[in-house]
């Protein structure tokens, strides 16, 4: 966990009654000028568990602890102060509110010799007055010394804090499975096997231990919020609700026909949650079935591009290349096509195309025919067209490719590969690129 000190100011009501830190993103005034501060910039590095101290007026009235990772929002409407752009990053927090307080009288000394020149920024200037700035992050040391003043709550804040990173989907070694029927398969990822009560009645319960996937973290009882879900390009706007029993409830009724659940198979096919890195509590998802007419796959040309205040990411993100793995592998029969080693968990083998990404639409990207499992070091030679396989399934290898490569990796460039019909059509594309990079 970190640490960090905050001055509310006359934002300490909105703190304590609505649980939430606001600030401005930087930005480029009227006069062509940067407008930013030091106070603002560790905001959006808030994460969850994080514990924060918040002074006001010389004393320390709160401690908070950070419920959700912070993210980008616009100011709230409670900010009357309207100088800055809307633009900002907000950061939800459980408040703890010190009775009495702590004036910082009783420690600004000892904190300023100790602990202030390791913050960031400072929050105590040469003259001994605390600084003008919103928040600093605080060393690990100053964050423990101000816990041991306030020892009355210290517990309760240091176990908030535990139970939150605990809690979080990302602590856990991945693939997790979760309940009776969840499968974490990556931090962005999760894979739910169809049961009766998603197919007839199109909700499902989360597993408490992977709350934080879907909503960060878990629901007052009776509590309600949204997610959104994008199914074959169009969003829908769901509800997850925490029950009186204490079981989180996602609803999947807008989407159950979109998603052909009434056609699912029970205990066999799987619908998948891929989560937008990029924007809050924003799903894609589609289904996988044994009856491919019963699958609704990703469709990876849909995804939006990047904003220009999100991190930046490759121009064209692959949504959905877990699913397209997946498909691979059930036509393969989930070993390598050339040596005949199993996949395992977690997985060894790559899904790999035949005709190329950039080459294919939307339906052919998630064809699992269009694809081999291979080992990594057979993938690169496949990616990179220095083999192919004949119209009869044998080996063609590239005049480019040293002949004591396959020699040292003991790959058989004369065992047959049995392909599907559908994969020799794909690997027609495949032999043509192979051959204008044999020239």
């Amino acid at each position: 966990m970190n640490y960090f000190w905050v001055n509310v100011g006359v934002s300490f009501k909105e703190v304590l009654q609505e649980g939430f830190l606001w600030a401005p993103a930087p930005y480029i005034n009227d006069k062509k000028k940067l407008v930013s501060s030091a106070g603002w910039k560790h905001v959006p590095e808030m994460k969850k568990g994080d514990i924060v101290f918040c002074n006001k007026d010389k004393t320390l009235i709160y401690v908070g602890v950070v419920k959700e990772d912070g993210y980008s929002a616009l100011r709230p409407d409670s900010r009357k102060f309207d100088a800055w752009k809307r633009d900002g990053y907000k950061v939800e927090i459980d408040v703890f509110k010190l009775i009495g307080g702590v004036s910082t009288d009783t420690f600004k000394d000892f904190f300023y010799r100790s602990f202030n020149d390791n913050c960031d920024p400072k929050v105590i200037n040469s003259k001994g007055d605390f600084c003008e700035q919103y928040l600093a992050k605080l060393p690990e040391e100053a964050g423990i010394y101000l816990l041991s003043l306030i020892e009355v709550y210290r517990d309760q804040v240091v176990k908030a804090s535990e139970t939150l990173i605990e809690n979080d989907y990302r602590s856990y070694a991945l693939p997790y499975k979760a309940g009776f029927s969840w499968l974490l398969e990556k931090e962005n990822l999760a894979v739910k096997k169809v049961d009766k009560t998603l197919k007839e009645q199109g909700w499902t319960g989360i597993p408490q231990e992977i709350v934080s996937f879907f909503v960060g973290s878990p629901l007052k009882k009776n509590a309600e919020t949204t997610v959104t879900l994008c199914v074959d390009g169009k969003e829908y706007v769901t509800s997850v609700k925490r029950r009186p029993d204490g079981r989180h409830k996602l609803a999947l009724t807008k989407v159950k026909s979109k998603l052909k659940m009434s056609h699912l198979i029970v205990d066999t096919d799987k619908v998948w949650f891929e989560r937008d890195i990029e924007k809050r509590r924003y799903f894609y998802v589609y289904t996988y079935s044994i009856k491919p007419s019963n699958s609704v796959p990703p469709k990876p040309s849909l995804k939006s591009k990047p904003g220009s205040t999100t991190r930046k990411t490759n121009s064209e993100a692959r949504i959905g290349q877990d699913y397209f793995k997946a498909a691979v592998s059930e036509v393969c029969k989930g070993r390598c096509v050339v040596t005949g080693v199993k996949d395992q968990t977690p997985s060894i083998l790559i899904g790999s195309h035949t005709k190329s990404w950039a080459d294919s639409n939307d339906e052919e990207r998630m064809d699992g025919h269009n694809g081999l499992l291979l080992a990594p070091h057979i993938d690169k030679l496949f990616d990179r067209h220095l083999i192919s396989f004949s119209e009869s399934g044998y080996m063609l290898v590239s005049k480019n490719l040293d002949e004591s490569v396959l020699l040292a990796w003991g790959i058989n460039p004369n065992k047959q590969l049995l392909l599907t019909p559908k994969q020799h059509d794909y690997m027609s594309f495949h032999r043509a690129k192979f051959r204008e990079k044999c020239l």
